[in-house]
């Protein structure tokens, strides 16, 4: 039995000049700082105190060429407290996590239908917190130095017809650079529970009159659950459906919709952990239909 007390402060400013037509820049920081302090009730040696503060700067540059092309790049930075991971009471050792974001891209609307965004995108994590077992009340520890890299795109049309659709799409190694864990070093295993490949799809049609229908198929990658990376999850798909009409002309307006999650009824594992012959694996959900009511006032 455990008495914790935790307090966070925060504090930022941003800004944003024009130099030239072409060129805006972007720029701020964020301050951070906490306390927290843990009383072992029942046992003394859960009894522990931490304070820490950071400041974390973000700076960022775009450059519009012309509608069809804007060119932009960041830099931003995080600082986590450890009293926001689950399980703080078990896991009160933790020092913060720290993160810093790097991308570069292109985005733009070269026509009235169509616009797309695409970045590389680099990061660095300092402390990340990762769990150290199966069960529900097994500590966080601190890994060291991890590393995301990879690269985001998305494209989306919209036409006058009311027909629409989306793709978007992400890759990325995410692997441990400077983690030794009792002895063991996991330097260049890919960090659990992430895929590799992530892609998304969406096709619909919106009516004035009939309302507004949608697909849906959703794509994730193989994935490690365990740091050993000796756990793997298949990849797989899942498909959804969506229907809404909206009655503007009543008062209050009123919203009918039908959502249709898992349409296949894959069976998957969404998340895992643990080691093979001892895992602990969560299913992803079974098919589900939901009907219901808005009501807008």
């Amino acid at each position: 039995d455990t008495l914790r007390e935790d307090i966070s402060y925060a504090a930022y400013i941003i800004d944003e000049l024009s130099l030239t037509d072409a060129l805006t820049v972007s720029f701020g920081a964020r301050f951070d700082a906490y306390e927290q302090e843990q009383t072992g009730r029942v046992n003394p040696a859960n009894t522990v105190g931490q304070s820490d503060e950071a400041i974390s700067p973000k700076l960022g540059l775009t450059y519009t060429f012309n509608e069809a092309f804007n060119l932009f790049a960041g830099l931003n930075s995080g600082f986590k407290s450890p009293a926001r991971v689950p399980g703080a009471a078990y896991s009160s050792d933790l020092d913060p996590e720290e993160v810093y974001s790097y991308e570069v891209g292109l985005r733009g609307s070269p026509a009235s239908w169509f616009n797309y965004n695409t970045a590389l995108f680099f990061n660095q994590y300092k402390n990340k917190w990762v769990k150290t077992g199966t069960n529900p009340t097994d500590p966080y520890t601190n890994s060291g130095e991890t590393e995301a890299k990879g690269i985001e795109a998305s494209l989306n049309f919209s036409f006058r017809s009311g027909l629409y659709s989306s793709i978007c799409y992400t890759y990325q190694e995410s692997e441990y650079e400077n983690f030794t864990e009792s002895g063991v070093n996991y330097d260049g295993k890919r960090l659990a529970n992430i895929p590799e490949q992530l892609l998304g799809l969406t096709a619909g049609y919106n009516h004035p009159v009939f309302g507004q229908i949608s697909l849906s198929a959703d794509y994730i990658g193989e994935r490690y659950f365990n740091k050993n990376n000796t756990l793997r999850g298949n990849d797989y798909w899942v498909l959804g459906a969506r229907y809404k009409k909206v009655i503007e002309q009543w008062t209050p307006a009123v919203a009918f919709f039908i959502d249709a999650k898992n349409l296949a009824d894959e069976a998957a594992v969404v998340y895992g952990s643990g080691s093979p012959g001892a895992e602990s694996l969560v299913p992803i959900y079974g098919r589900s239909i939901t009907a219901g009511v808005e009501f807008r006032f």
